[in-house]
């Protein structure tokens, strides 16, 4: 298995160390059980932009994976009759945005009744966890992608290409930079997975 290139293994170490903060922004290490609604949102942004950039990056790592020899999966060896791990967030690799086209009706009509419903703290917290440790060790994540990947190119499936996301332009300093970089890393690496022949 390949080792991770100077550039992959910086931006990582770059989104962890930004989680970090973000975590404690809204003190997320302290498992907090409220926090007001206008914290929740700027954490919220920043994990969305997060998860944004660690999925671009995994992609990246995984088409390059996909193109060398890789060991075909271990058998699982857990016993069949556990119950799988509960878990409210899960990260998508491939993200699955549904167009609903009476959204807008639909909230138009349901109007303000009452107070806001509280912020769902448990969400965030599991988000946050869920991409720090991503972040930290994105390699099972990348097997997986690139596994999937190899199928895809059996199959002649499609195989996607990273777009521009509007709003990463906001992100600080490093992050701005990482974000523009990661589109043309992640692109050139889908790029070559397509034009492989093999």
């Amino acid at each position: 298995m390949p080792e991770l290139s100077g550039f992959l293994r910086a931006s990582f170490e770059l989104i962890a160390d930004w989680l970090l903060a973000t975590g404690d922004k809204g003190r997320l290490h302290l498992d907090p059980e409220e926090m007001t609604r206008s914290l929740a949102q700027k954490i919220s942004s920043a994990l969305r932009k997060a998860e944004i950039l660690l999925r671009r990056l995994i992609w990246a790592l995984a088409a390059e994976w996909a193109l060398t020899d890789m060991p075909e999966r271990a058998p699982d060896k857990r016993p069949r009759d556990r119950a799988p791990k509960p878990y409210r967030w899960r990260f998508a690799v491939f993200p699955n945005r549904p167009y609903n086209a009476r959204a807008i009706d639909m909230l138009n009509a349901r109007g303000r009744t009452g107070p806001r419903p509280p912020v769902r703290i448990g969400l965030i917290l599991d988000r946050w966890r869920t991409l720090s440790g991503l972040a930290k060790d994105p390699t099972a994540a990348a097997r997986r992608l690139a596994r999937r990947f190899r199928q895809m190119k059996r199959a002649n499936a499609i195989i996607p290409l990273a777009c521009p996301v509007p709003g990463l332009n906001r992100l600080p300093g490093e992050l701005g930079l990482l974000a523009s970089f990661s589109l043309h890393e992640t692109n050139t690496a889908m790029r070559k997975l397509i034009l492989d022949s093999s």
